[in-house]
């Protein structure tokens, strides 16, 4: 338990690092779980709380962030003495990465929870749901999603509560929609969206337009071009929030034409960008010389090689760092 509560402790470290608040309030928690179960008296842990703790453990073995060993080591004992014999087993089986070991969990843990609170009851279901999808059970992933939904709508009307609805909703969103089952993601997005709206989240805006295009897909509308969208920002009042988030579907859309694109979908994107940059003045510094260097990304232009350096070298930091973001995806 002491290498399970030093290896969380550096996962918080990291995550306070990044700003990562939803996450860091997951650490905080498995860290005051992990602490109680290697005390003396482990039943101060409720049956359904350890439940979810060793599905993030087992979890994180699978992530890499674990070695197994360890991880089988920590929870060995707690497993025996509480009597989770069968779902012991489902771990191992997971640990192993065995053939219907998601299901096989799923369906061993639904005893310890029956007497848990609905948040601990959503939490354990939403890990069993990293779980299937780490080991690419989608029927178990989706079944252990609609759980973790269901008990959240029973859980107190709490600002938390409203957060996690927020996120397993949204994965829940992102489930159908990454399966071209449009039709089945909308009900979930319009749920992100609402809940958003009411926490004021960050990707508010990110739902709405997924949220949009799946109307637009769930109906068989084709979607805007990138020149639609140019086009909509400049009569919109060409606002710098709208700008930088056209920046970053060019960054996408330039990352997807070299990793892979064919010629013909690199020169279109080419010949897009350069009606963004004739747009002139773009209301973001250095945005123009920025869209300059995936201009001849995009080109494949020999003998740039210093003259994008001296680019590079004078644009702003968040687009200095956007490029090497890129580079980055595109080294993997």
């Amino acid at each position: 338990t002491a290498t399970a509560v030093s290896n969380a402790h550096r996962s918080l470290q990291i995550f306070e690092q990044l700003g990562a608040t939803r996450e860091i309030a997951q650490v905080r928690e498995i860290i005051e779980q992990l602490e109680q179960a290697a005390q003396p008296t482990p039943q101060s842990l409720t049956p359904a709380r350890l439940a979810g703790v060793l599905v993030a453990m087992t979890t994180r073995v699978l992530r890499g962030e674990e070695q197994a060993e360890q991880v089988r080591a920590t929870f060995a004992q707690v497993l025996v003495e509480g009597g989770f014999g069968a779902f012991g087993q489902a771990l191992d089986a997971a640990l192993d990465r065995t053939d219907g070991a998601a299901a096989q969990v799923l369906h061993t843990i639904e005893p310890l929870l029956v007497e848990g609170t609905a948040s601990e009851q959503a939490d354990a279901y939403a890990e069993v749901g990293n779980l299937a999808q780490l080991l690419n059970d989608v029927d178990s992933e989706q079944q252990a999603l609609e759980f973790a939904i269901a008990a959240l709508q029973q859980a107190p009307d709490e600002p938390q509560t409203q957060q996690n609805l927020y996120h397993v909703v949204r994965r829940m969103a992102v489930f159908h929609f990454n399966r071209d089952d449009f039709a089945a993601a909308l009900p979930f997005l319009e749920e992100a969206v609402r809940l958003g709206a009411l926490l004021n989240h960050p990707d508010l805006e990110q739902d709405r337009a997924a949220l949009e295009a799946a109307r637009r897909r769930a109906a068989n509308q084709p979607d805007p071009t990138l020149r639609d969208l140019f086009d909509a920002w400049q009569r919109d009042g060409r606002d710098e929030e709208d700008l930088a988030q056209l920046l970053n579907i060019v960054c996408q859309l330039t990352v997807a034409a070299l990793d892979g694109g064919s010629l013909a979908a690199r020169s279109t994107l080419n010949d897009d960008i350069a009606q963004l940059r004739a747009l002139r003045p773009l209301p973001l510094a250095g945005a123009n010389d920025f869209l300059g260097v995936l201009q001849t990304w995009l080109r494949g232009a020999p003998g740039q090689t210093s003259a994008i350096n001296r680019i590079r070298a004078a644009l702003p930091p968040n687009f200095a760092e956007a490029l090497a973001a890129m580079e980055e995806i595109l080294a993997r």
